[in-house]
């Protein structure tokens, strides 16, 4: 939380973290494993530490950024 009470730096901590370890899984998205290893790669690592907290906010919107977020790492790793 920030001094306005709000959760933005919060946010900004989990897709920050959520990028960086996206990017330390992205050999693991696009090797050879079965799209099920995969769902569970994310499952069990990417999406606990983006949605870390989320109980918390009080407010929709701040949720519903980090499911779009979610959305986008999602996305990217079909492309793959």
């Amino acid at each position: 939380m920030d001094q306005r009470l709000n959760f933005k730096t919060h946010i900004k901590e989990r897709q920050t973290k959520g990028l960086r370890t996206h990017a330390l899984l992205k050999s693991y998205f696009r090797s050879t494993l079965s799209q099920n290893i995969k769902v569970r790669l994310y499952l069990s690592i990417l999406r606990p530490m983006i949605m870390y907290g989320h109980e918390l906010f009080h407010s929709g919107i701040n949720l519903e950024k980090l499911e779009k977020f979610e959305r986008f790492l999602i996305r990217y790793m079909e492309k793959m």
